[in-house]
């Protein structure tokens, strides 16, 4: 549940589906299941993503479909709209409905700006229940080197809460990609390394969080172009 510039599929070059599998402290119970899709036509970028965080017992279904275009070679915007239900053993389960706007620009031939607002109109979980799901607000802004590197800053606001700031940067070289970055002013700290082979992409990212210690993930995807 995210607010990333969905306005950016908009300048994908083809369509493209991946599903693939995310695991969090190699605990069964974190496994989370993916499945994304883009189908690109003209200036329109067609989205969804369903994805299942937990297991059996409890856990959180989420399904997205979006839209995004392209106007001219710089400006983009898109919408996408959310539908979550949390379950749980011996609970009912809550639905949940709500959406996101986003804005992308290139600024400039390696400079890419984007904006995006989650929940803006501060729908509520379960529907008419009382309690709001979280607005967010997001800032991208990413600077490429080159065909391999990439610079990337991220400004994230929730509704009550602090700010949060990212900085980062990555690197891909045939099959070997390589990203580290660092958040505050909660610290925390982040590597991942993955591996692409014949359409499958394999990654361990490993975080230390000041309030929580180590968190460790491992996933893989598969990319049908």
């Amino acid at each position: 549940m995210g607010a990333e510039s969905v306005a950016a599929t908009a300048f994908l070059s083809h369509s493209l589906v991946s599903v693939g599998l995310d695991n969090r402290f190699f605990i069964k119970e974190l496994m989370e299941e993916q499945v994304d899709g883009v189908l690109r036509v003209k200036e329109n970028a067609i989205i969804f993503r369903a994805s299942h965080l937990g297991w059996a017992h409890y856990g959180e279904v989420a399904v997205a479909v979006g839209y995004a275009r392209s106007f001219g070679r710089h400006v983009a915007v898109g919408v996408r709209f959310h539908y979550l239900m949390e379950h749980a053993q011996e609970y009912r389960s809550t639905h949940s409905f709500t959406f996101d706007v986003s804005l992308y620009a290139k600024i400039a031939r390696n400079l890419g700006l984007g904006f995006s607002v989650y929940n803006p109109a501060r729908l509520k979980y379960g529907v008419v229940g009382r309690t709001p799901l979280p607005t967010r607000f997001r800032l991208d802004i990413v600077y490429r080197i080159g065909k391999h590197a990439l610079l990337f800053g991220r400004v994230k606001k929730e509704l009550k809460t602090p700010f949060e700031i990212d900085i980062g940067a990555a690197y891909q070289v045939k099959c070997l990609f390589l990203e580290a970055g660092f958040t505050f002013p909660r610290p925390e700290f982040g590597l991942r390394v993955g591996v692409t082979y014949r359409g499958f992409f394999f990654h361990l990212e490993e975080k230390y969080l000041l309030y929580a210690g180590f968190w460790q993930s491992i996933g893989i995807r598969y990319l049908f172009k």
